[in-house]
């Protein structure tokens, strides 16, 4: 399950979160990224959505891009799905093996 499919949890998160950014094209939000920081040496990405009308035109590395410009000495952690690798390699990250363990709700 992920945060779309749980409305009160995500914005709880949302809320709780270091770093909340969106990317609007009026008023149509067309990407947004949400992260975790301890602001000195890890900023972990949580989310990082494009709507894929808008994949290709840069708005995924302009949210990151501002990520790093909040906490510029602080690496990013992130989990990626498959079809979204060759995005971040393009953008100078690099393969981290990590795991992942889900509450069963």
């Amino acid at each position: 399950m992920t945060f779309i499919n749980r409305e009160h949890e995500a914005l709880q998160a949302w809320k709780n979160s270091t770093i909340t950014l969106v990317a609007l094209d009026g008023n149509n939000v067309v990407g947004l990224v949400r992260a975790l920081s301890d602001k000195k040496i890890t900023t972990y990405i949580a989310e990082i959505i494009v709507d894929i009308n808008y994949r290709g035109k840069g708005i995924g590395k302009a949210l990151l891009e501002v990520c790093h410009d909040l906490y510029p000495s602080t690496r990013f952690d992130l989990l990626s799905s498959e079809d979204s690798d060759e995005f971040y390699k393009n953008n100078k990250f690099r393969i981290f093996t990590g795991f992942r363990k889900s509450t069963n709700k």
